[in-house]
This record gives structure tokens, sequence and C-alpha cells, in this order.
């Protein structure tokens, strides 16, 4: 009772930090479906939360488990591509996205997951600076990243997101 930790069985042992029960919860049910992408959220998770964490890894994998459930519905006929392609993407279609149909007159749904597509994409670490030096991902940003993924991941994997012909 009362500790930061608990234990994790799956998809690895080990001690974990503990989070509400309902964030728990998603994270359990999106990466339980035995795609790359519930893998890559399952990877990313444990590398945040784990009692040694890694969040360059963490962010890594958040932003993999994300392209891949974007790329095939964003991109279907490209071959390779990466999460700033989709953004790009869905920021050029933005009229023909939704969420579940959650449109407002302030701030469709559209724009919304664009900001979060965008937001996932541009605060990653993936270059040196000018000067060389290599900035390591914190702790709150991995974190912001992966709780980012989740619901993203969910989002795409539960047909959530939809995009109309053109």
């Amino acid at each position: 009772g009362s500790s930061a930790w608990r234990v994790q069985y799956a998809p690895f042992w080990g001690l974990v930090r503990r989070v509400n029960e309902a964030t728990q919860a998603l994270v359990v049910s999106v990466s339980s479906s035995g795609t790359d992408a519930a893998r890559k959220i399952a990877s990313a998770w444990s590398c945040c939360y784990r009692r040694q964490p890694d969040y360059d890894k963490a962010y890594r994998d958040a932003v993999l488990a994300v392209e891949a459930v974007t790329l095939p519905l964003a991109l279907p006929e490209a071959k390779t591509g990466t999460l700033g392609n989709v953004v790009a993407h869905v920021n050029d279609t933005i009229a023909r996205w939704s969420v579940a149909g959650l449109e407002a007159d302030k701030q469709s749904s559209a724009a919304t997951l664009l900001a979060m597509l965008r937001t996932l994409w541009h605060n990653q670490e993936r270059h040196a600076q000018a000067d060389g030096t290599i900035r390591d991902v914190g702790q709150v940003e991995a974190e912001a990243a992966v709780t980012l993924a989740v619901t993203l991941v969910h989002w795409f994997s539960s047909g959530l997101v939809t995009r109309s012909p053109k």
C-alpha cells in the first residue's frame, strides 16, 4: 500500500511506477492487440515507467507506434514513410479527416488530430544541435509523448479516426 511502484507482468516483468487506473487500463488495451503498434506502445510505456527508465527509447518507440497506425490510413500507397510525412499529408488534406465525428464551430477534430501529431513529431530529439551536442529526452517530455502516443494509437486502431474519400 502507498508504494510508488507496482509489479508489471506483461509485456515485461518488473517494477513500474504507478499511474492512475484509467490510464493504465487504456495502455493495457492499446498494447494487447499483437500489432507492431501495440508492441511499440508497450515498449515505450515500459521504457518510460520502469525503475531504470530510458526516456530516449520511450519517445522513439512512441513515435514508431504512431507511425505504425497512421501510415496505412494516411499514406496507403507509400512504400516508406515517417510521422513527418503523415503530418504533412493530414495538413494538406485536413478537410477530409475526422475523429469520431467530434466537430465544433471553433475547432474541428481534424485540427486537434493534426496538432497532436505535430506535437509528437516536432518535439522529438532526432538530430544533434548546431554545436554538435545531443540533448537527451527528459522524464516529463517522455511521459507526455508516450501518453499522447497511447491516445493516438487508440484513436487510429479503434477506427475513431476516419478519412473521407477524395
